[in-house]
């Protein structure tokens, strides 16, 4: 067997501004600049069937300059706190790189009890600036491991931050009270669309799971250039053979209810 050497490869990326300027407060903002991280780690033979080996590969940007330092302190936090919270562990490690080295030591330990185990581990983490304009910053959180079993797990997350305060962004910043009859009903309208489910058709006959056949939208979202986007994960609602969603809403649907003086309401009118 042979171990590879950690790496890491780290380029300076600057992101311009997404949005046009708006009134002299959003000129003002800055936009994101990071350097991006990439790690992995392997230990086996990895391209050869059924020998087994480990293998983990994490990218994630480390923001270097925000409007605030509150910014960027916060996204910071967040994006190692979520990274050491995911890779697999009895604990989360302390650094990215100590948790790297004991996804393979575990691997190790592993082969030693079975080493005829043929099944290789798979770990794969990376974090994305998705979208940011003058006012806010959404990333997006993807997952990927296998160490046995009858299929891969993965997911997508996101985290929206308000790049004045580094706080993490809700629906309740962007969108007028009492907003959420009209968003799930909007949301209801294109999901079906989306999956081409007639108006009185139940979810459960085309395969979806939603209790008392309530439609219900998730809270997993992200701003973006053209509208949001909401992210059901694999058995969140619906079986892992139907995979997951992505139900993307355009501002032009959502006009009735962004707050003209919230963090999209640049937004009104388009």
């Amino acid at each position: 067997m042979r171990f590879s050497i950690l790496f890491l490869s780290v380029s300076l990326v600057w992101l311009a501004a997404c949005a046009k300027k708006e009134g002299a407060d959003a000129a003002k903002v800055a936009p994101l600049a990071f350097e991006t991280i990439d790690l992995e780690q392997t230990y086996g033979v990895c391209d050869e069937p059924d020998t087994g080996c480990a293998s983990i590969t994490i990218e994630y940007p480390e923001i270097t300059a925000a409007p605030t330092p509150q910014a960027k302190d916060s996204i910071n936090a967040y994006i190692r706190k979520t990274l050491l919270g995911s890779i697999p562990g009895d604990k989360p490690a302390e650094t990215v790189e100590a948790a790297i080295s004991r996804f393979i030591d575990d691997y190790k330990k592993f082969k030693v009890d079975f080493p005829d185990y043929p099944t290789s581990w798979s770990v794969e983490r990376e974090v994305k600036v998705f979208y940011q304009d003058a006012g806010l910053a959404s990333l997006s959180f993807y997952e990927f491991s296998y160490t046995g079993g009858a299929h891969p797990n993965s997911a997508v997350h996101y985290a929206n931050f308000d790049l004045q305060n580094g706080n993490r962004i809700t629906l309740k910043d962007l969108f007028t009270e009492g907003f959420q009859e009209r968003l799930n009903n909007v949301a209801e309208k294109r999901f079906r669309e989306l999956k081409a489910i007639a108006p009185n058709q139940a979810y459960a006959d085309a395969g979806f799971w939603f209790e008392n056949e309530q439609f219900k939208l998730t809270g997993n979202f992200a701003v973006g250039d053209t509208g949001v986007v909401f992210y059901y994960n694999n058995y969140e609602i619906a079986p892992y053979a139907m995979g997951p969603t992505e139900l993307g809403i355009s501002y032009r649907d959502l006009q009735e209810i962004i707050n003209p003086e919230g963090l999209l309401g640049k937004r009104k009118g388009q």
